[in-house]
């Protein structure tokens, strides 16, 4: 297994500079060129606490996806919405003006959307619910562009001590290893149990995460993002062909989701970006059998059985645990198969 981070600051700034160049234009392209800023690892690691639910989850082979309203971090979406020039751009074409045919227009011409459609779609009292509705929606906006994306945490090191702290209970937990190049331990789609789920094939993506002092502009996504749910919620039968022309903002979610507060860089971060429609509205998994597990150089002994139990009932093979080393390193032990 690596045991250094498989991407650097400068590296991680580089794709991330690449991501924000992305157009959606040419999607083969973009694709290219954003793999060709990184350097995957082969190992992703994942630190976990001892307790029910990550217990289950090992043994079930289960890797869950959360939105980023769960994670720790508030600022876990380093972005920037400019709330008051959202809501201002809205009201100017929704605004309760004589003219109705300038509503029309405005509106139109903003979200680049045939006149004739918008005038099938909207009606007067529709305008109006779109202005008053948008005021109470950007309220909450951050908090709606953070329950959009389902994403699953991963480190490329298992010698992360800021994780071991974090999120593996001060060395008591484990660390949960995942191997890309295996295709063999993807499990989704592959067992019975799989038969009629309408999601064993949905796959997710793996980028590194970036880390800034400087915060992402969503504004014009969020301004759109906006006006789509609203629009979802007009009593019109027409909203559809409305919906269909705001733009795509391809990328977009990718960049929310990938960027981070300078202070947290030294997580080495990588995230698994799902690829699914929005509001799934329950827990999401893609079964995934880990490559080992890594036992916390303090793991109480009832928390390491209870974790090796689970290791074995997943099918995994090979355990391991975290020892100081004479030279006062940490180094990996592998945990005998009698225990």
């Amino acid at each position: 297994m690596n045991e250094e981070w498989s991407m650097n600051i400068e590296e991680r700034k580089k794709f991330w500079d690449t991501l924000c160049s992305l157009d959606g234009k040419d999607m083969q392209s973009d694709i290219d060129r954003l793999m060709g800023t990184m350097k995957f690892p082969r190992f992703l690691y994942r630190y976990r606490a001892v307790n029910d639910r990550t217990l289950s989850a090992l043994k079930e082979n289960k890797l869950f996806f959360s939105t980023s309203n769960y994670y720790d971090d508030p600022f876990d979406t380093y972005i920037r919405i400019d709330r008051k020039l959202v809501y201002e751009k809205i009201r100017q074409v929704v605004g309760n003006v004589e003219n109705y045919e300038k509503e029309i227009a405005g509106f139109a011409n903003i979200f680049g959307i045939p006149m004739e459609v918008c005038k099938m779609a909207l009606s007067n009292s529709n305008i109006d619910f779109i202005g008053n509705a948008s005021y109470n929606f950007f309220k909450e906006l951050r908090n709606q562009l953070r329950k959009e994306v389902y994403s699953v945490c991963f480190s490329d090191t298992w010698k992360n001590e800021n994780l071991w702290l974090k999120y593996a209970d001060q060395h008591k937990g484990f660390t949960v290893v995942y191997d890309r190049i295996d295709s063999s331990l993807f499990l989704c789609g592959t067992e019975d149990v799989c038969t009629g789920c309408d999601r064993k094939d949905l796959g997710f993506s793996i980028y590194p995460v970036c880390y800034s002092d400087e915060k992402y502009d969503a504004t014009m996504y969020a301004r759109d993002y906006a006006v789509h749910k609203i629009l979802e919620n007009l009593d019109s039968n027409h909203n559809d062909p409305l919906v269909k022309y705001l733009p795509n903002h391809t990328w977009e979610r990718e960049k929310i989701i990938l960027i981070k507060k300078k202070c947290h860089e030294y997580d080495a971060e990588w995230r698994g970006i799902l690829n699914t429609p929005y509001y799934l509205q329950e827990p999401v998994c893609k079964k995934w059998r880990p490559y080992c597990v890594i036992l916390g150089l303090n793991i109480e002994k009832d928390a390491k059985d209870s974790v090796i139990d689970a290791a074995k009932a997943a099918g995994i093979s090979a355990i391991f645990e975290v020892r100081i080393s004479e030279d006062d390193e940490l180094e990996l032990a592998e945990v005998p198969d009698k225990l």
